[in-house]
């Protein structure tokens, strides 16, 4: 979930992502709500390390730009609802929040907006 959406919101891509100390810090802690909220709603198969191992897969991996943002970059829909919206609502609703990734979907929809002025958000 987080290098779809920072890609976009920061307009970048992941190894500048990854190579600044904060915007890593960032990705990891956004990392981290996704196995916490997993763990919450019964995924016991996966644990915090897991965020350190796909941080290490994608700084050994080429730079890329992940859908969302060839999505953006392209002026298609993002999906937005199944990559962020659904996810909240259901760890929120299973008394989980994800701060870090509400506040990023809700800049997604910003930009989502900017791009498409006639999209209707609930």
């Amino acid at each position: 979930m987080p290098f779809n959406g920072m890609t976009v919101a920061l307009e970048t891509s992941t190894d500048k992502l990854l190579s600044n100390p904060s915007t890593c810090s960032l990705i990891r802690e956004q990392m981290l709500e996704v196995i916490r909220a997993a763990r919450h709603l019964g995924v016991h198969r996966i644990d915090e390390s897991f965020a350190d191992k796909m941080i290490a897969n994608n700084l050994s991996m080429p730079p890329y730009s992940p859908s969302m943002k060839l999505d953006y970059d392209f002026g298609r829909p993002m999906e937005i609802e199944y990559l962020y919206s659904r996810p909240i609502q259901i760890a929120s609703e299973a008394g989980f929040s994800m701060p870090k990734l509400e506040m990023l979907e809700k800049m997604l929809r910003f930009k989502d907006k900017e791009k498409q002025p006639d999209k209707k958000y609930d």
